[in-house]
């Protein structure tokens, strides 16, 4: 939903949760955003994460990636992206 944040449907309990757009920096290049935001998901995800963690982690992922102006660039560890989320 870009600037307005996410929407994630969870079919095991059948609810819809919204979220807020994170700004960790000025996006300059959104190019990848999207990329970054389901590789992001799926890899918290399917490493345990509940459905509303990984959207979050992702969208804060995301958000720091759009802050490079190369789409190649702007790619936080996983390390560096949970300790981010401490913060936020």
């Amino acid at each position: 939903m870009g600037s307005q944040g996410s929407l994630l449907y969870t079919k095991s309990d059948d609810s819809f949760t919204e979220l807020p757009i994170y700004k960790t920096r000025k996006a300059v290049n959104t190019i990848g955003a999207g990329d970054a935001l389901l590789s992001a998901f799926t890899h918290f995800y399917t490493n345990g994460c509940s459905p509303k963690d990984s959207l979050k982690l992702a969208s804060i992922f995301a958000s720091y990636k759009i802050g490079d102006k190369s789409a190649s660039s702007g790619f936080l560890t996983e390390q560096e992206l949970l300790k981010l989320a401490e913060n936020i």
